[in-house]
């Protein structure tokens, strides 16, 4: 997702580690967003929840940049 800002890959403390990925130990972002599942999240800069897809796939979310920056491929 370059040119869209910084991204954050933010896990659960019991997945394995992945390096640049920041780790939610006591799952305080995780309860914050009501995430229970493997899912994937846009957090917008002002907290809100821009994009939410139950799939962890990265198409939508490019879709998603797409349309808010008019850029297509």
């Amino acid at each position: 997702m370059a040119g869209h800002g910084e991204v954050h890959l933010l896990t659960r403390g019991h997945l394995p580690p992945v390096p640049g990925a920041l780790a939610d130990l006591r799952s305080e972002a995780h309860n914050r967003y009501g995430v229970r599942r493997p899912s994937l999240y846009v957090i917008r800069p002002d907290k809100y929840v821009g994009y939410r897809g139950d799939a962890v796939d990265l198409a939508p979310v490019t879709d998603y940049f797409r349309t808010l920056t008019g850029i297509t491929p």
